[in-house]
């Protein structure tokens, strides 16, 4: 990862985040929020400063919170992935900023203890694709060079469950930034 520092927001991604807050108080509409992702791009430069790559796993960079909702962008070194999971039944939308990205939705069956997970939709997105809201999903780089999606979740939580397809269980995690305002959350 790259080194320590905190940064002012650029004024193009204030802009969004108040437009964020008015759809806030409309409690997200779908369409309403996935057209302002689609009017709202932003250039690596303006990204840059909250970009953190790491060889071990991707990275979830938070940056704005509010009790409506977060901000993150998560920054994905060449093939890395994240485990399926859930959002707690709140929204989450997402958008590829750079690279390519295999988003996989599924749907979830519970038959006493054990837990299934089966793929509903698999898309591959580019700069500029839209995915959202999710509910079940993947979200994977499967190519040879990085990638970075900006991401939005209504109604935030600290926790969420992942599930394991192959041995039909879910397990609760706790979520953790990798970094907050531009400031890596950890010592090097």
């Amino acid at each position: 990862m790259k080194g320590a520092r905190v940064v002012s927001m650029p004024s193009g991604l204030q802009a969004f985040i108040s437009d964020l807050d008015v759809l806030a108080g409309k409690n997200f509409p779908n369409e309403e929020v996935t057209q302002l992702f689609k009017q709202h791009p932003f250039d690596q430069e303006m990204l840059e400063p909250y970009t953190f790559l790491s060889e071990q796993r991707y990275t979830r960079n938070l940056l704005h919170k509010r009790p409506e909702y977060e901000v993150l962008l998560l920054c994905w070194s060449p093939q890395q992935k994240s485990p399926i999971h859930g959002h707690e039944g709140e929204k989450c939308w997402m958008r590829v900023e750079a690279g390519e990205l295999y988003f996989s939705n599924y749907s979830l069956k519970s038959v006493d203890s054990e837990v299934f997970v089966d793929i509903d939709c698999s898309e591959v997105g580019g700069p500029g694709f839209v995915d959202g809201p999710a509910v079940i999903h993947r979200v994977e780089n499967l190519t040879q060079a990085p990638a970075i999606s900006l991401h939005l979740y209504a109604r935030p939580f600290a926790q969420c469950d992942i599930f394991d397809k192959e041995n039909r269980v879910r397990e609760r995690v706790d979520l953790k930034y990798d970094s907050v305002y531009g400031k890596l959350t950890y010592a090097r």
